[in-house]
């Protein structure tokens, strides 16, 4: 399904632009040659419009390339002479696509993980590892790349300490609300403000804030901070704390 979904998005990408193509082919071989160039020059924003990306230089090159031919042969095989000078268009669009492509190359960011272009998407930088990735390389539900999450990479601090100037001392008893560790098998902490216990492993997993109440450790790194809620429950949680 996905595979058709991209035929046909390609396929309706393309007919816009034989379309401009063969509007210019029949107003004349000259508005043909300039309506190739803008064939090239549209290539990448239409591709960019309807989330298409073109892997290579080459195949956004050709894509226009064969896009201002099919415009051109449509007009070619309803005349009997056909000057020369119309076939400019594809030749123009090739190389303006090509112009386009390394102009992009030098400028565009990219995602470093799966290396798309990003252009004017949505991108994030992952709290965790500090790389700059694409909306499909990120994980929405926990605020990192795919990468970390994949590892496990944490960011709360893994001194003892840390946890105890945070949460007080860990709880002997009790059991973990979202792994459902008991207090003998792992560091549990509880909330500080509705009390829930969670061990040090969840704490870090959803990211230093409870997913009841929406308490949030106070110490959390500025990197982190961006995407965590911010509710008034978890204010007056922090303000309590202090008190």
């Amino acid at each position: 399904m996905k595979r058709m979904h991209s035929i046909a998005t390609w396929a309706g990408a393309g007919f816009l632009l034989v379309l401009v193509q063969l509007l210019g082919a029949l107003a004349g071989s000259w508005i043909s040659a300039l309506c190739g160039l803008l064939v090239g020059g549209l290539t990448f924003p239409l591709l960019a419009f309807f989330r298409l990306e073109a892997l290579r230089w080459w195949v956004a090159s050709l894509f226009s390339a064969g896009s201002s031919l099919a415009g051109v042969m449509m007009v070619a095989l309803t005349r009997e002479a056909f000057p020369i000078k119309f076939w400019l268009g594809p030749i123009l669009a090739g190389v303006a696509a090509s112009a386009v492509s390394g102009i992009q190359q030098r400028q565009a960011r990219r995602c470093q993980l799966c290396n798309r272009h990003l252009g004017a998407g949505v991108a994030f930088i992952c709290p965790r590892c500090e790389l700059l990735v694409c909306e499909d390389c990120w994980v929405f539900e926990f605020s990192r790349c795919q990468l970390c999450e994949r590892n496990h990479v944490r960011i709360l601090s893994p001194d003892s300490r840390w946890w105890d100037r945070q949460f007080g001392p860990r709880s002997e008893f009790g059991r973990c609300h979202l792994c459902l560790k008991g207090a003998e098998e792992c560091d549990l902490r509880n909330c500080q403000k509705c009390g829930r216990p969670q061990c040090t492993e969840c704490w870090d997993s959803i990211n230093g804030q409870c997913n009841r109440c929406h308490w949030t450790v106070e110490d959390v790194p500025e990197s982190l901070r961006a995407y965590l809620i911010h509710s008034s429950s978890a204010r007056e949680g922090r303000v309590s704390r202090r008190a």
